[in-house]
């Protein structure tokens, strides 16, 4: 999965910390030192890792241009690793064993003998095998601290943080439903807003939180109350797309112009919309923006209780309008995962959204690209439909926000479940 081809599967981050002076340069140098070394005849399980060309695994000979996309820096992870088929090892072992019992004329080897053939015919084996290669694209909004992780599997996400902050000494900090919400209201008010009306959680009123020169909070004030506030956005979503035939009125998104620094693969002399290649002519005055969002294809409940994990998972075309949905819903159980579409203009997304008790995953993006040869073109266009999926689905939970966080959040919500 990456960035260039592949499923659209990510996850999203946070980096801390201040761009040093001459950025370009120390970066450039400091990613030429982390770059993987393939080698073949490594003799160990343990991966060998490094940074390569999001565009050519094979290449680790980086320029700026290999590495600053206006106001990206992308990169991918290489991870090679070696294994031995397990059924062909015991074979070999055994027989090893018996071999060696046999030269010394002896019918049982000690704990520790055993020990040392094991590892000494891996450690053969392992020299002899060639590696599986895996890669996983890094891109790192320098304008806005963010940076998307191509990659699902916490190991994975591991050896990218690590790296990460190895070459660039910053962390990776994963990206938090209370970060969403900081965009358009202020930190003060969403801890209020928590503490007056949302039960659980751990916000901590009155104390002091540090905050750095990126924005980054060290207090969460939804922490504890993520997979209920992620549940309750789902089944929002749903009462406000049947309410509305899918009709939602937005804040609109401001354009962030790409750092002039960052350039190095064109100057822009004007915007262009990556959709159409041509001048962007969206109002920039404009207040709100319109999108249409349903649910698609697919449809999970979990029952909340501990002590009733029932899960109910519904397929087919629109399975959220059926009577059965809803009376999953009435039965107690929540949304926990749907597969949703929307469009702005004539163009469509779809995407996974989940709750999880660590936020929202938004996953298995497939969005209305148009650019089939470039890489240039691939990456910013890619970029920026990924982008329009995330601020679409972080804007609707601000909205869902500020209602769930009234006084008058509830009302109709058993109506709705109940009119069929």
């Amino acid at each position: 999965m990456g960035l260039i081809t592949g499923g659209l599967s990510f996850r999203r981050f946070r980096v801390t910390g201040k761009l040093p002076n001459g950025f370009r340069d120390t970066y450039l140098e400091a990613v030429s030192g982390d770059v993987h070394h393939e080698n073949l005849k490594h003799r160990s399980k343990e991966p060998v890792f490094g940074w390569v060309s999001v565009t050519d695994p094979g290449d680790t000979d980086f320029t700026l241009n290999k590495l600053l996309w206006d106001h990206y820096i992308v990169v991918s992870l290489r991870l090679d690793k070696k294994t031995v088929p397990t059924k062909l090892f015991a074979i070999l072992l055994d027989r090893q064993k018996k071999e060696v019992m046999a030269e010394r004329g002896i019918e049982r080897l000690s704990k520790d003998h055993k020990e040392e053939i094991k590892e000494a015919l891996e450690e053969e084996l392992l020299s002899q095998a060639l590696p599986s290669v895996a890669l996983y694209d890094v891109a790192w909004d320098i304008n806005r601290s963010e940076v998307l992780v191509f990659a699902t599997s916490d190991s994975v996400i591991e050896y990218v943080q690590g790296l990460f902050h190895d070459t660039f000494g910053m962390r990776l900090y994963p990206d938090r439903p209370a970060d969403w919400l900081s965009r358009y209201i202020d930190r003060e008010e969403v801890e209020s807003r928590a503490q007056s009306h949302l039960p659980g959680g751990s916000a901590a009123g009155g104390m002091a939180h540090e905050v750095d020169e990126q924005g980054w909070h060290d207090h969460d004030p939804l922490s504890g109350r993520e997979m209920m506030l992620g549940t309750e956005f789902l089944t929002w979503l749903w009462q406000q797309s049947e309410a509305n035939n899918g009709n939602f009125t937005l804040p609109a998104e401001k354009s962030e112009s790409p750092s002039a620094g960052a350039m190095t693969h064109r100057e822009l002399e004007e915007d262009l919309d990556p959709l159409t290649g041509l001048p962007y002519e969206a109002d920039e005055s404009a207040d709100t923006e319109d999108v249409v969002l349903w649910f698609d294809n697919k449809l999970t409940f979990k029952d909340m209780e501990e002590d009733r994990p029932g899960v109910t998972m519904m397929r087919g075309e629109a399975p959220s309008s059926t009577p059965e949905a809803k009376l999953t819903l009435v039965q107690g159980k929540r949304p926990v995962e749907a597969r949703i579409g929307f469009s702005r203009g004539s163009y469509e997304w779809f995407f996974t959204l989940k709750a999880t008790p660590g936020g929202l995953d938004l996953g298995g993006l497939k969005i209305p690209a148009e650019v089939k040869d470039g890489d240039d073109e691939k990456i910013y266009e890619r970029m920026y439909l990924i982008e329009v999926a995330n601020s679409t689905i972080q804007r609707l939970f601000h909205r869902f926000y500020i209602e769930r966080t009234s006084e008058g959040w509830g009302s109709g919500f058993d109506e709705w479940m109940n009119e069929e």
